[in-house]
């Protein structure tokens, strides 16, 4: 069984990277990608906040929050202008996050960190693949 998360169409992979330059950033596989990263933090914060706020859960201060975040900031932002590299050096933070952040609560990875793993990660393969073949694109000759 393949997860949905990490798979594309042939068809929507050819008009990704035919596209790459004039479709509408957002609706790229970068865009999208960058905006389900963005959505998933957000949650993830607004969670711990109010987890924290309860005391339910303590290990994590404002400051490893905002320090996680200055992390992501560029590899977001590259991975948005279309970097290969970025987009993995995100995949392989985010993993690393979503690994740590139980430990450090004091809790064992569960269900929730993989499921936002694989709702996060799947979308950063895709825009990966994307731009792969997009560079070999462009360094292919041209027929004339």
């Amino acid at each position: 069984m393949k997860f949905p998360f990490f798979r594309i169409d042939e068809s929507e992979f050819s008009k990704q990277v035919a596209g790459h330059d004039t479709l509408p950033v957002w609706k790229t596989s970068r865009g999208i990608a960058v905006q389900t990263i963005l959505v998933l933090l957000t949650v993830g914060v607004l969670t711990l906040a109010t987890l924290t706020y309860f005391n339910l859960v303590q290990g994590l201060s404002v400051a490893d929050v905002v320090l996680s975040l200055v992390i992501y900031a560029p590899l977001l932002y590259f991975t948005f202008r279309g970097s290969a590299l970025a987009t993995v050096l995100l995949i392989a933070y985010y993993t690393l996050d979503k690994i740590a952040t139980p430990l450090v609560l004091g809790l064992a990875p569960n269900l929730i960190s993989l499921v936002f793993w694989a709702i996060g990660t799947g979308p950063l393969w895709v825009a990966f693949q994307v731009e792969r073949a997009y560079e070999k694109s462009k360094k292919a000759p041209t027929a004339q």
